[in-house]
């Protein structure tokens, strides 16, 4: 019988909030597409600064929620799930640390080429924020997770079938005592 660990309730639910901001990313990614496809404007800041923002969205989606499904641990929790989840959601402060420099250098790209306040300038500012706001939110719960997973792993629950030493009971400690001892006055 595998041991079992003591894993915070709260983690099932940040496991949902990574999967949500996972799926806001897509969805922001799609609306990059749909602006870079409808916008003629010459003051945006390129092509490129907007096809990386969008690349980064949909793949920072496709980790989020990832991450976010090996967090939500079924029970019995397992040291196997318990490693998937720290290894997943290690991967996943990688590409949030990756996406706050990017989003900042986008956010400095179009703040420095926006000479006129126009709705595709906006629009694009606004959309970086939102990118950049989740982003930060995603790394927040991930560092979270990260250490409730953590300290699951120090809180191991033994069952029955298990052979710690330190599972073992007064009165079974006792039993294994001879009961052969005697003693003289």
């Amino acid at each position: 019988m595998p041991r079992r660990f003591i894993l915070k309730e709260g983690t099932k639910a940040m496991g949902a909030v990574q999967i949500m901001i996972g799926l806001i990313h897509s969805a922001l990614g799609t609306l990059w597409i749909h602006w870079l496809l409808i916008g003629a404007d010459s003051s945006r800041p390129g092509l490129i600064p907007i096809i990386v923002v969008a690349i980064y969205s949909f793949l920072s989606s496709f980790f989020f929620v990832n991450s976010g499904s090996s967090s939500v641990i079924q029970k019995p929790v397992t040291r196997y799930k318990l490693t998937v989840a720290i290894v997943m959601n290690s991967i996943t402060v990688c590409v949030t640390s990756l996406g706050i420099f990017v989003l900042s250098i986008e956010i400095a790209t179009f703040e420095s080429n926006a000479t006129t306040y126009n709705w595709s300038n906006m629009a694009g500012m606004i959309l970086l924020q939102y990118l950049l706001l989740c982003t930060i939110l995603e790394m927040t719960i991930v560092i979270i997770i990260i250490r409730w997973v953590t300290e699951a792993f120090r809180h191991e629950k033994y069952t029955e079938d298990s052979t710690s030493p330190s599972e073992m009971s007064l009165s079974e400690s006792l039993e294994i005592i001879p009961s052969t001892i005697s003693i003289s006055f």
